[in-house]
């Protein structure tokens, strides 16, 4: 399973909402992806791929805005 695959997961587990997610996919196309989505989405990320985000890693990620930007950083925390 790839690591857009999980994010897609995640995302819909959390939000219980069947959305086709993409790269360009954020918090915006979704009516239930508020803040405190986030955070779960967030945490199934770290707990799923074994890392740790730091806030600074989460500003990022706020600022980005979408899932490729989380699948970069999972991407780089899973090789640092």
């Amino acid at each position: 399973m790839t690591i857009l695959m999980k994010v897609s997961e995640i995302i819909r587990d959390v939000l219980d909402e069947e959305l086709d997610i993409t790269m360009g996919t954020s918090a915006s196309d979704a009516e239930d992806w508020d803040s405190l989505a986030n955070i779960q989405i967030i945490d199934a990320i770290e707990k799923e791929f074994d890392i740790n985000l730091s806030i600074k890693d989460i500003d990022v990620l706020n600022k980005a805005g979408n899932v490729g930007a989380t699948i970069d950083l999972i991407r780089y925390r899973m090789t640092s």
